[in-house]
């Protein structure tokens, strides 16, 4: 006799792993990217802005963390593609694995610092590394062009300017 749980992609509640809906904004993301013609800025703003709430999502709604320094490692992701773009090559897909990879990293890094603590302690120290790398990126106007922000090059994706 098997598990049922060992051989159904269903939860206990009921709910399958994998639904439809969860792919949905990976297919409105490629019909909107060969469909957009003009709109495709807006789209990708769309999109980055689903990624940050998907983060949160992530971070709140299934791992349980409560934190507020989930935003850090997006904004650490987004100069480090914009900084490859303007210095190494302004690949997007080439950017966006090396913002992966190297956000990975830096989440590693931090939470060896944090992990070890539990409740408030946990909040005010994701807080405090929000805060300082937002600090760092206003004051360091040389690399990361401060309040003003970077004029980054823009690649294409298939011919298409993202």
């Amino acid at each position: 006799m098997t598990d049922s749980k060992t051989t159904s992609p269903r939860r206990e509640d009921g709910r399958t792993w994998i639904r439809v809906f969860h792919l949905l904004p990976w297919v409105a993301a490629l019909v909107f990217y060969f469909t957009a013609g003009g709109y495709l800025s807006l789209g990708t703003t769309v999109l980055i802005s689903i990624l940050l709430v998907i983060s949160l999502d992530l971070a709140l709604g299934y791992a349980g963390i409560i934190t507020l320094g989930q935003a850090a490692y997006y904004g650490f992701g987004a100069y480090t593609a914009a900084l490859f773009s303007i210095h190494v090559y302004n690949d997007p897909l080439t950017g966006l694995v090396v913002a992966t990879c190297l956000s990975a990293l830096f989440g590693f890094l931090t939470g060896i610092l944090i992990m070890h603590t539990r409740g408030q302690t946990f909040l005010m120290l994701t807080l405090a590394i929000s805060t300082l790398l937002a600090e760092f990126a206003n004051r360091a106007t040389a690399l990361t062009g401060g309040d003003d922000g970077l004029d980054v090059p823009m690649g294409k994706v298939h011919g298409k300017v993202c």
